[in-house]
């Protein structure tokens, strides 16, 4: 739902607009799951998930438990802040 429908939603219910202020207008692009595009979040989740499995590769090619704790230390530091 637009916000401006949800204006015009509350305008037939009774409520007044008593001012207006500022309108922007932008496009809205619906997330598509076969090509994994659109959307608002799409580029930041897909980002965070291709991240996360080459810690795990990373991860899993290590033997050591020092190791392993290295590598979590420096993504917690320098990954997730």
């Amino acid at each position: 739902m637009c916000v401006m429908d949800e204006v015009g939603l509350a305008v037939d219910k009774g409520y007044r607009i008593l001012g207006i202020y500022e309108v922007y207008e932008y496009l809205v692009a619906q997330y598509d799951p076969e090509t994994s595009e659109g959307g608002l979040f799409a580029y930041y989740i897909n980002t965070l998930l291709k991240l996360n499995q080459k810690r795990v590769a990373i991860l899993t090619g290590f033997e050591t438990r020092q190791t392993k704790s290295d590598i979590l230390s420096f993504w917690k530091r320098e990954v997730y802040g």
